[in-house]
This record gives C-alpha cells, sequence and structure tokens, in this order.
C-alpha cells in the first residue's frame, strides 16, 4: 500500500539518523523553512535551498526530482541531473 512507504533520515537536523517520515500520494517538497515558507519535510542546513527536491508519487512509483537546488541533490550517492 501506499501508506507503507516511508523517507530514512540518514542525516540532517532536525532529524535523528534513522528516522522515518511517511509519504502519501502527494508531492512532498524538501527544503529550508523561511519566514515566508515552509516545505513539507523542513531541514535547518543553510546548504538545503529553500526549495531543494520534490519526492512524488506517479504511475505506481515515487519519484525524486531536484528543483533547481544550489547544491544539488543526490539519489544513493549519485546527483540527479
Amino acid at each position: 500500500m501506499i501508506e507503507d512507504y516511508c523517507l530514512i533520515i540518514y542525516e540532517g537536523e532536525p532529524f535523528r539518523k534513522g528516522e522515518h517520515i511517511a509519504l502519501g500520494n502527494k508531492r512532498t517538497i524538501i527544503g529550508r523553512s523561511t519566514p515566508n515558507f515552509t516545505p513539507d519535510i523542513a531541514f535547518t542546513s543553510p546548504y538545503v535551498s529553500r526549495r531543494h527536491a520534490c519526492i512524488y508519487f506517479e504511475n505506481g512509483h515515487y519519484y525524486l526530482c531536484d528543483l533547481g537546488s544550489t547544491h544539488g541533490t543526490l539519489l544513493n550517492e549519485k546527483p540527479l541531473p
């Protein structure tokens, strides 16, 4: 079921290593909070852009895309195009 999928944190404050964040079927924006924007999953690092990456579910699969972040996004230790 779609409710069984989650993002597992490897590193990044304010989360603990190994923490699980449930994913649903909506677009999930990963980024850094500012006074004018709060992403769905918010990190505190200045190396994370406000709108850094997006996880979305389409045609039975999850996808991760970089949203033009300054420092890029890695998936399985490889940079996304």
